[in-house]
């Protein structure tokens, strides 16, 4: 691995460590088994002797934290404290839309997260190319707003900033028009949206005419 970000690094790319906080897989909660190793007895190789770029964060907002500083923002200033010549990106998942995740300091520097992955630009578009309107996809059915919340989106990253959504029966989401672009990810299609569906179906069997 190291090899492989060494060589990375020689020809000008980064890489990205994806990291899963938020689920164990299909056996169940493994922290009793694991638990001797969260100690200062025990050091993970993953961090600057390997020398990844920046870490993405799985779904945080299936993250529950009810003490008074939350694991996430916890995380990132422990990274963050690292020594400052290191450059690191922390780029999150989160469908709960948190722009205070991502507010940068007055000198325009990412105080916990650098980057979000934003769905709503996918959404968006996935909804227009194939009229799918089921689960989340209901939020971004009205075919005659779908060209302004694309272009808000774009703009200024959330689709929604405290409207009602109707998939979740609530108003959801924080105003993002504050934030510089650099704190989004726009995607067309990632793993979740491709190999997470329930019939492993692709695009061209949601839109026969795509094929």
């Amino acid at each position: 691995m190291k090899a492989f970000i060494d060589e990375a690094h020689r020809r000008s790319s980064m890489v990205l460590f994806d990291v899963v906080y938020n689920h164990f897989g299909p056996l169940g909660n493994n922290l009793p088994d694991i638990r001797p190793i969260f100690t200062t007895k025990h050091k993970s190789p993953r961090g600057e002797e390997i020398n990844f770029d920046g870490l993405r964060f799985d779904a945080v907002h299936t993250i529950v934290d009810d003490t008074p500083t939350h694991i996430l923002e916890l995380l990132a200033a422990r990274i963050r404290a690292s020594p400052p010549h290191r450059h690191t990106h922390l780029i999150v998942e989160n469908s709960d839309n948190q722009e205070v995740l991502l507010r940068p300091n007055s000198s325009a520097e990412p105080v916990h997260y650098t980057a979000q992955w934003n769905d709503d630009v996918h959404h968006l578009l996935h909804a227009a190319a194939t009229e799918e309107n089921t689960r989340y996809y209901a939020d971004f059915d009205d075919f005659e707003g779908r060209s302004s919340m694309l272009g808000r989106a774009l703009a200024e990253e959330f689709a929604y900033q405290g409207e009602m959504k109707p998939h979740a029966g609530m108003k959801r989401d924080e105003p993002s028009g504050g934030l510089p672009a650099t704190s989004f990810v726009v995607y067309m299609q990632d793993h979740d949206q491709v190999g997470n569906r329930v019939k492993g179906d692709g695009l061209p069997n949601w839109r026969p005419a795509m094929r």
